[in-house]
């Protein structure tokens, strides 16, 4: 009986100390160090070719890192195009803080980290018509300068965008945008979400930046519908249906108007970023101002350390190196009442419910 009682206590103790913070070091109740220079908080997001996490560096600062595949590009075109990311500044563009190539595939971007979620949680609810013209002048703002840049973003849907604090735009996934020239060269295959590719990608035809144009057309009409224009898997209305009139009538016919002048299938009169913007700011009647733009240094990241963390995240799950050990064993004093309950009533069952000779334990079968 005590050997039962001392196997269960054990157990249960064991999980009460699983995950520890001692003087800089993760430790786990195997009784196994490592060394711990950033801390997994969780996991954001989880497609295909990527994963999202969200990190905290030793500067105390947290960061999205964004674990990509990229063993269809070249290693050499992929570290070109990053440094390109690297030196994109604008207010409404997430910003790459660093990276590193690990193994023949595998694409780590430390990435700025937004807390005002995505856009598409965001449009989840009406949208009232001055915020929604804010932002389809700072997304518009956004493209025009990747553009000016030579570079097209290839993937812009709801769930790549954020918002600050405030509430302005942040573009995000910079990850699978390239420069235009390496698209024309290159015959890159086309990236993105297929509800929101352009009917240009979809016939698999060569495109431009026109195509972000598009994307920006189906973003702006889904913050104002609820909804995308097109749905998957019916991808040919894309290229042969006009988009279903937006339902919600608290939107003027300007506007309307404006966002069907976006989505022409005709990839050579579809707008620029600059005329979309300069109409936006006309349909506000009043001059565009961005939003504050902070630039943030490049931050040093130790590769091996990033590699442990994410190793003992998903081998620990939820990993928190910034909370202390005593934390945890403050919260585990109720685990010992626990334990020794159980072994009395392992002691109760296995005893049959007869008396003993002090007359404890449970008897069934009491006599009258």
């Amino acid at each position: 009986m005590i050997l039962i009682d001392l196997f269960f206590f054990t157990k249960i103790f064991q999980r009460s100390h699983f995950i520890q913070f001692k003087e800089g070091y993760c430790t786990t109740g195997l009784d196994m160090s490592y060394p711990c220079s950033y801390s997994i908080l969780s996991k954001l997001e989880e497609s295909v070719f990527s994963k999202v996490y969200l990190l905290q560096h030793t500067n105390g600062e947290k960061y999205t890192l964004k674990v990509t595949d990229a063993s269809k590009t070249k290693k050499n075109e992929t570290k070109e195009e990053v440094e390109v990311l690297m030196r994109l500044n604008h207010p409404h563009l997430v910003q790459c803080c660093n990276y590193f190539l690990s193994g023949e595939s595998d694409l780590y971007l430390l990435l700025e980290h937004n807390t005002g979620g995505t856009l598409s949680r965001a449009i989840e609810k009406n949208i009232p018509e001055p915020k929604a013209l804010k932002w389809f002048s700072q997304l518009a703002d956004a493209i025009r300068y990747l553009h000016s840049m030579k570079v097209i973003h290839r993937d812009l849907r709801p769930d790549n965008i954020f918002l600050d604090n405030d509430g302005n735009i942040k573009i995000g996934d910079l990850g699978t945008a390239r420069q235009q020239e390496t698209v024309a060269l290159s015959g890159d295959a086309p990236a993105g979400t297929p509800c929101y590719m352009s009917p240009q990608i979809i016939n698999g035809k060569p495109y431009t930046e026109k195509s972000d144009i598009w994307s920006l057309g189906c973003i702006f009409y889904e913050i104002l519908a609820q909804q995308a224009p097109f749905s998957f898997p019916k991808l040919s209305s894309i290229i042969y249906e006009h988009p279903p009139a937006i339902p919600n009538m608290a939107y003027g016919l300007n506007i309307r108007f404006f966002i069907n002048t976006i989505l022409d299938k005709d990839d050579a009169r579809r707008p620029s970023a600059q005329w979309i913007l300069d109409k936006v700011v006309e349909l506000q009647g009043k001059p565009y101002i961005p939003g504050p733009n902070v630039h943030l240094p490049k931050v040093a990241v130790d590769k091996t350390a990033v590699h442990e963390s994410l190793r003992l995240f998903h081998e620990q799950g939820k990993l928190d190196c910034l909370q202390t050990s005593e934390a945890g064993n403050s919260s585990s004093w109720w685990y010992v009442p626990l334990a020794v309950g159980a072994g009395l009533l392992t002691a109760a069952l296995l005893s049959g419910g007869k008396k003993t000779k002090e007359g404890e334990g449970i008897d069934k079968n009491p006599k009258k």
